[in-house]
């Protein structure tokens, strides 16, 4: 059983770290903490728990991991890591039930990156506020066009060309749109 135990934890796509309750020391990771954090496993291997966090964060992660620690309930939380490079990443931390092992207690958590979720947030956001601003002033200038009581030729010149910027803001919003929804 804890071959497959094993198998699961090191194929997940989660970051995983475990440290020893009493030291805070990491003492188990799997491949998507190092891919995380940009560590080698020698690296990531007796480094203090804190280590992977901003300075800033400190007090917070260690009044964090105190509560993991001390209750064997679920815990989430939002924090950031620092990688190896110095990128603050923010992430969602779920800890585990405690275990012992070979008369150590040791906590388990994951990390589940946030980066995507922020880059989704910034798009959500470029969609209904920024994309919706030329859509409106677009569809203004259309109706002043459509209207049969204007017949002043050089009003709907200038409307159209009012309404070309506005399609070619339109257009650069929604390229930048796009550009933020590449994978990096």
């Amino acid at each position: 059983m804890i071959d497959i135990l094993k198998i699961i934890v090191k194929a997940s796509n989660d970051a995983v770290f475990v440290a020893d309750v009493r030291t805070g020391v990491i003492t188990f990771v799997n491949d998507a903490a190092l891919r995380l954090m940009g560590y080698t496993l020698e690296e990531m291997i007796g480094l203090h728990q804190t280590k992977l966090h901003p300075e800033d964060e400190l007090a917070f992660i260690a009044a964090k991991f105190e509560e993991f620690t001390n209750s064997n309930d679920f815990h989430q939380t939002n924090a950031h890591i620092l990688s190896k490079s110095g990128e603050k990443i923010p992430v969602l931390i779920t800890s585990a039930d405690l275990f012992e092992n070979e008369g150590r207690t040791y906590a388990a958590a994951y990390f589940k990156d946030m980066r995507p979720y922020k880059r989704l947030e910034e798009i959500a956001f470029l969609q209904s506020h920024i994309v919706r601003a030329p859509v409106a002033t677009a569809l203004g200038l259309l109706n002043i066009l459509e209207d049969d009581r204007n017949k002043d030729e050089d009003l709907k010149n200038e409307v159209i060309k009012y309404l070309k910027t506005v399609l070619l803001d339109l257009d650069n919003v929604i390229r930048n749109v796009v550009k933020k929804t590449e994978v990096a």
